[in-house]
């Protein structure tokens, strides 16, 4: 009845309207570190703890652990409340927040590890005659990745250990590139005893994994060189092992395939798409604004103090460099305004330091650069973004959501001399982007923030949350509002993390993959040591892929209540798709199922492969009935 109407306004997205100060769109800043933990612990389960928990049951390894993975998803759910969310209250609130989405991390964790175990104890190399070492390394994505990935290689003490050697199982060289060493020991379970010591050199390396299948894994072999002790041995000293090749490009620059960075005098990053041969110049500087408003919403004060880092001077050091990745590091200290001073009615003139590092890292084949950013809080009342000049003329940005993405435009509409309600902040969980339909510049996210396109600036200026600090106020209704003396929770005096990457590209979010690469940073992959061995799988393998862009994996796990496995994706494009789900094991029926798991239409099977085409904007579920 309601489809005839056409005196009704169709609303579609997110239900975010505004006018401003009427949405609580200032939340995200507050209390970063819990979305942040939030984030964090999501991941762990949907990316590493389910899916590896899932085959190892499917294979019969291990029982499903879903005592403890319902545990993790409770102590999730019971952090979603509302307010609780941000932290919107006394000091205890946010505590409480922090304890719940730990533990919740922290079983998921444990699950990592015991399903990395699982698969890696089955992997046969029994049959693998020039190497008695290996490295599998697991690939969380539905798709094919390579990529440069970081481990720690633990070789025997006895073993006077000259540089270590990374083949494929065709006998190929593996690029490697050393960061560092150190004598240590590890612990080795024993199952009948306490746990060993393993005295060995632990050797912190880079190297390049290529074509690891998805949802799989691939194996490597481990092997070393060892010193030449003829005719003396050098105690103190060695020949330096100098490689050929490097990625520094020139004082405090590095370049890639497909990307070249400069770190700036000031710390900030030009950093230039060498497909395109654009070029975003500095990037990653740092806002400060006052800030009198509450927990919920942010208020600029009319005698305001706004700075930024443009020009501050900072120390640059390149802490890692060689042919497969460069680490700069960068360190300032900016002087804020200490605090709102209220009988003044202006920011203070005192000023305080607040420490800021910054960890830039360009990896060989990645057409992101890694940003961790930490500071230190030490002011009162205001506001810290970091900025991200694009000069593009855009009209539109787009960020991704729950199971969709939402576009927003850049400039609100003008009502008279008022701006419009248009919110000016929008949310963001693994990532946003600004195009002009041919440069676009989007930033990677491991954890839900928000961003804003920064009004009244010529470069069009991504603009991204970091830290709020206000007075805790909270209202009993909008007329009384209860102060709370001594807690100053809501300042966010303390230190802080974020980690985010920089993605220059093509064409709009679409064409650019941005869900693979968000994916891919969100879960990098990991390398687990293992010796030979006798077991079930082999040295190479993919449990499940699914075929084609922007069609995005959102769960692998067992049914809640029938002994089969679920895959749910959704498709987040304005387009349907056409994709194919391969699973690594034998298949004897497929249905899809709706999001309470009940059955729906029956699936023709082919070789193992599942086709189906993924409606615009849908959640879709699959269920296998394994032979």
């Amino acid at each position: 009845g309601m489809k005839g109407r056409k005196d009704l306004d169709v609303v579609s997205g997110p239900m975010r309207d505004g006018p401003v100060g009427a949405i609580h769109t200032d939340v995200f800043t507050i209390h970063p570190e819990i979305p942040a933990e939030n984030s964090h612990a999501e991941n762990t389960l949907l990316r590493w703890a389910e899916p590896l928990s899932a085959f190892a049951w499917l294979h019969g390894i291990e029982q499903f652990p879903k005592t403890y993975l319902d545990k993790a998803w409770k102590l999730l759910f019971q952090s979603h409340a509302h307010d609780s969310m941000h932290g919107l209250g006394p000091v205890t609130l946010g505590e409480g927040e922090i304890a719940r989405l730990k533990q919740a991390h922290v079983v998921g964790q444990g699950l990592v590890r015991r399903g990395l175990q699982n698969i890696t104890k089955e992997i046969d190399t029994s049959g693998i005659e020039d190497c008695e070492y290996f490295l599998a390394v697991h690939n969380p994505s539905s798709f094919d990745r390579s990529e440069v990935i970081e481990a720690f290689v633990d070789v025997p003490a006895t073993v006077k250990l000259n540089h270590l050697i990374l083949e494929d199982l065709d006998g190929h060289a593996v690029a490697v590139q050393e960061a560092e060493r150190k004598s240590t020991r590890a612990g080795i379970y024993h199952p009948r005893s306490r746990n060993m010591p393993f005295y060995s050199t632990k050797v912190h390396v880079y190297f390049m994994a290529e074509d690891v299948p998805a949802l799989g894994y691939k194996v490597f072999k481990l092997k070393w060189s060892q010193k030449n002790e003829y005719p003396y041995p050098h105690e103190d000293w060695d020949p330096p092992r100098i490689l050929a090749e490097n990625m520094l490009a020139g004082p405090n620059c590095a370049e890639n395939e497909f990307i070249r960075v400069k770190i700036n005098q000031d710390g900030t990053l030009d950093v230039t798409d060498n497909d395109t041969n654009h070029t975003y110049t500095r990037l990653n500087y740092f806002m400060d604004q006052g800030d009198i408003g509450n927990m919920w919403m942010s208020a600029t004060p009319g005698d305001d103090a706004m700075l930024n880092t443009i020009g501050l001077p900072a120390e640059v050091a390149v802490r890692v460099n060689g042919p497969l990745a460069v680490v700069f590091d960068i360190k300032m200290t900016w002087r804020v305004p200490a605090e709102f001073d209220w009988a003044k009615e202006k920011r203070s003139d005192v000023r305080v330091d607040m420490p800021i590092k910054v960890t830039v890292t360009l990896r060989k084949g990645s057409p992101a650069l890694e940003v961790v950013t930490t500071l230190e809080n030490t002011a009162r009342d205001h506001y810290v973004k970091v900025a991200f000049p694009t000069g593009l003329a855009a009209k539109k940005t787009w960020a991704e959501g729950s199971f969709s993405v939402t576009e927003f435009p850049i400039a609100p509409s003008v009502n008279g001399e008022l701006r419009g309600n248009e919110l000016a902040r929008h949310p963001a969980q693994l990532w946003f982007d600004l195009s002009d339909t041919r440069n676009g510049l989007a930033v990677l996210l491991d954890a839900a923030k928000d961003y804003e396109v920064l009004e009244h600036d010529d470069n069009t200026t991504m603009a991204m949350g970091l830290v709020r600090g206000v007075r805790m106020r909270i209202p009993c209704d909008n007329r009384l509002w209860m102060e709370y003396p001594g807690d100053e929770s809501s300042q966010s005096l303390r230190s802080f993390t974020f980690r985010y990457a920089l993605m220059p590209h093509e064409g709009l979010w679409t064409e650019a993959r941005l869900y693979d690469a968000a994916l891919a940073f969100n879960a990098p992959m990991r390398a687990c040591q293992f010796g030979k061995q006798e077991g079930c799988f082999e040295p190479d393998r993919s449990f499940l892929s699914i075929e084609g862009p922007n069609v995005v994996l959102s769960a692998v796990k067992k049914m809640e209540d029938r002994d089969t496995l679920l895959v749910r994706f959704f498709n987040p494009t304005s387009k349907e798709v056409r994709t194919t789900l391969s699973a690594g094991f034998e298949v004897k029926a497929a249905y899809l199922v709706n999001l309470a798991e009940e059955r729906g239409d029956k699936l023709k099977v082919t070789k193992n492969n599942v086709s189906v085409t993924v409606p615009k904007g849908k959640i879709m579920a699959v269920e296998f009935e394994v032979e």
